[in-house]
């Protein structure tokens, strides 16, 4: 298969930290993005090119909320496969890492991005926590290392 083969995937990949404090995550609101404003995120991006996914959550978490997290600190807990909703034809592979230690205390680092930041019980979460990070969060109580959302059966054809 060749890279200009009209089969093949177009897949992005995004990172999330689920920064956890005991039973509890920071999330911040998003706003004037674009993309999902007014919905509950965990800290998360896209994967600059060339970017390992670790280092991509460290410089997110860094971004996004203030503080500075050392490689060994995050955990690796499950990989989410997710039909993209703004262009079906693409796909993102999104990595999520628990991390319990930090420099710093969190705070909105992105005010032109995101409205808040607030720590949230993970078995009381808000309903506007984005579709898919809830589904992240539930893997993750669930113990579940990989899970597909956005797909149905249509939407491919395995012959």
């Amino acid at each position: 298969m060749s890279d200009s083969d009209p089969k093949q995937a177009s897949t992005r990949a995004a990172v999330y930290v689920f920064l956890k404090r005991g039973n509890q995550t920071a999330m911040i609101l998003r706003s004037n993005t674009g993309y999902r404003d007014g919905e509950w995120a965990m800290p998360s991006g896209k994967v600059d090119h060339g970017e390992p996914f670790t280092v991509s959550a460290i410089r997110e978490a860094k971004e996004e909320v203030g503080i500075d997290i050392d490689i060994k600190d995050l955990q690796y807990v499950l990989t989410l496969h997710r039909k993209s909703d703004n262009n079906p034809a693409n796909a993102w592979v999104d990595v999520l890492f628990v991390c319990e230690s930090w420099k710093g205390e969190p705070y909105n680092a992105e005010p032109h991005k995101h409205s808040a930041l607030k720590w949230f019980d993970m078995d009381d979460l808000p309903s506007e926590v984005m579709d898919y990070q809830r589904a992240l969060m539930q893997a993750y109580k669930n113990k579940t290392p990989y899970v597909e959302f956005g797909w149905k059966e249509d939407d491919y054809d395995p012959r």
